[in-house]
């Protein structure tokens, strides 16, 4: 909403512990169900963000300050994103807002360079699961000017090598791609990853959910 000009965002509290803390507490990388499953969550939820309801009035919503520590993991394994209403509209400035605190190393090309988009957060999403499934970052390194010409001038990584199931690797190659353009839309990727969920993931997803949050919970105790 607005007052006095200003923009504020109301939101859900989410409870919970960050993907972040979940990734780096000693146990490595997440099995590749559980990776796509939580970032499956955040694409669902950024998919109806990205949106325009012209009738509602409402605007396309982009985050643009995605990592790990914004996606937010309860103990029955449900993603929340957040840091949203801290973020940019397509038809406002992005001095409109107060930015969050971004991390450099899952900023899409375009973005450093200035010209973000939708695509820019789909970008983020796969720096992210690229992250759970491998337990290191996509562009290692401190958040730094070197950082930056590293994603410009990419490509990031080789992704051939790693031995991961092969449509999983076609997709992560397809949302880290350098062009905007040429990435899946934000629905895509939740569409092709819940496909890659239920063929990788057991019977019981929501049971193994909790289990992984639950174990790795107490190494953080």
């Amino acid at each position: 909403g607005q007052i006095d000009g200003a923009w504020f965002w109301a939101g859900e509290y989410a409870r919970g512990v960050s993907l972040e803390r979940l990734l780096h507490c000693g146990q490595g990388p997440f099995a590749d169900f559980v990776a796509c499953e939580w970032v499956r969550q955040a694409a669902s939820g950024l998919a109806v963000a990205h949106l325009v309801d012209e009738e509602a009035g409402r605007l396309a919503l982009n985050h643009h300050g995605l990592g790990p520590q914004q996606l937010v993991v309860d103990e029955q394994g449900h993603v929340k994103v957040t840091d949203l209403g801290l973020t940019q509209a397509e038809a406002m400035t992005i001095s409109d807002f107060t930015p969050p605190r971004i991390r450099l190393g899952y900023l899409a090309p375009e973005q450093v360079k200035g010209e973000a988009t939708s695509a820019s957060d789909v970008y983020a999403l796969g720096a992210i699961l690229f992250e759970a499934l491998l337990g290191d970052r996509l562009i290692p390194g401190p958040d730094n000017f070197q950082l930056l010409e590293r994603i410009v001038n990419g490509p990031p990584r080789d992704l051939s090598g790693l031995g991961w199931d092969f449509e999983l690797l076609e997709l992560l190659e397809q949302v880290l791609h350098p062009r905007p353009e040429q990435r899946p839309t934000m629905e895509e990727l939740e569409r092709r990853l819940a496909r890659l969920v239920q063929r990788l993931g057991p019977p019981d997803l929501q049971g193994a959910l909790s289990e992984a949050v639950r174990a790795r919970l107490e190494s953080l105790n």
